[in-house]
Formats: structure tokens, C-alpha cells, sequence
């Protein structure tokens, strides 16, 4: 896998796909959500680079394929941990726990697994992790 950089583009959605495979699988709804997110935060990544040429789609494709094997890594819960603290800017993450919250309540169920990320995310980015 290529080096993510922190708070780049690939690492904002690294953590909003997280966000949507955390119940092992993904609805639409949280796929949307992702889809209409993804461009308003791209604006505070620390990249120069903008939605590449082959779309938002095939964007989020990539990196879906890259966070289902991450998942099923050994060590999860560390590329999981690592993944979060990829997201360093004190003005970025707020953004990127809301939109968290806004994928999470996409479908009609919140799971458990989402919630857990989303306060490991919290507890992270607030110093508490």
C-alpha cells in the first residue's frame, strides 16, 4: 500500500471509509454521505492535489478495496489506530469526527462498531489516546 500522508486527501477518506465498513459492511446511504462529504474536506487536506481525473467513484473504489484489507489484517485494531492518528490537524479533525457521526447515522441502525470507532477517533485526536 502507498505511503498516506497525514491529513492528506487518502487519509481523510482512509477514516470515512473506516467509518463505513466498521460493521462489515457498507450501505449505500453511508457510501452517499461519503460521496458528498468527501469534497467539502478536501478543501483543509494538506495536499495540493484535488479529486483526481477518474472521479470521485473510482477514487473511493480504490481506497475501499485497501481499508476491506486492512480490516482483515492481524493487527486491526493497530492499522485502525494508525489510520486515526493520520489525521493530525487540530482543525481537520472536528470536520472529520462530524462527518464520522454523519456516516455512522447514514442507515437506520448505528452499530456498535461505529460508535466504538468513532470515540476511539474522539479520544485520539483529543489527546486522550
Amino acid at each position: 500500500m502507498d505511503r498516506i500522508k497525514n491529513d492528506s486527501i487518502d487519509a481523510i477518506l482512509q477514516v470515512l471509509l473506516l467509518t463505513v465498513f466498521a460493521d462489515r459492511r457498507a450501505w449505500d446511504t453511508e457510501l452517499e454521505t461519503v460521496r458528498a462529504i468527501l469534497p467539502q474536506l478536501t478543501i483543509f487536506a494538506k495536499s495540493e492535489i484535488e479529486i483526481p481525473e477518474e472521479g470521485l467513484d473510482k477514487l473511493i473504489l480504490r481506497h475501499a478495496a485497501r481499508v476491506r484489507a486492512l480490516m482483515d489484517e492481524e493487527d486491526m485494531l493497530g492499522a485502525i489506530d494508525t489510520a486515526l492518528r493520520r489525521i493530525t490537524s487540530p482543525m481537520l479533525s472536528p470536520l472529520v469526527l462530524a462527518a464520522m457521526y454523519e456516516i455512522a447515522s447514514a442507515d437506520a441502525n448505528v452499530h456498535t462498531s461505529e460508535t466504538n470507532l468513532i470515540e476511539q477517533a474522539e479520544a485520539i485526536w483529543n489527546g486522550n489516546a
